[in-house]
């Protein structure tokens, strides 16, 4: 190969390279972001189906839905009776774990305001009831 066509082939490689790794940033970008976004979108709909399960004012078929949701979106794997009993009106956290805080060893503070953490990292609010601090 002559010297010119080395130099041909260096100006082609060059030029391909200026539009190539624009393009490629690009579409990674745009990956990640939609990955962000699909995230987000879980993590409100997680929000709302916690808010309807939560509440003892919501009719039965809105309980199915938000428990369905709730699977859908939970980052842990639920099974069907757990998804059937919250659609029937299980509260999501056990009375004797939100009330029993103080009179049980096992439950302790800390192990609780763990348990808020982890669901405020996930974007989740922890509504704790009057009387438990």
């Amino acid at each position: 190969m002559s010297k010119d066509t080395l130099d041909k082939a260096k100006d082609i490689a060059q030029i391909v390279s200026m539009i190539a790794v624009p393009a490629v940033v690009a579409v990674f970008g745009w990956m990640i972001q939609t990955t962000i976004k699909d995230r987000e979108l879980q993590r409100d709909y997680l929000q709302i189906s916690v808010s309807m399960l939560s509440s003892k004012d919501t009719k039965e078929p809105l309980r199915k839905w938000a428990a369905e949701v709730f699977r859908q979106n939970s980052p842990v794997l639920l099974g069907d009776v757990l998804v059937l009993e919250l659609a029937n009106g299980a509260p999501l956290i056990p009375p004797d774990v939100m009330y029993g805080l103080h009179e049980r060893q096992a439950a302790s503070k800390d192990a609780f305001r763990a348990v808020e953490q982890i669901l405020a990292k996930q974007g989740i609010r922890l509504t704790i009831p009057q009387g438990v601090d």
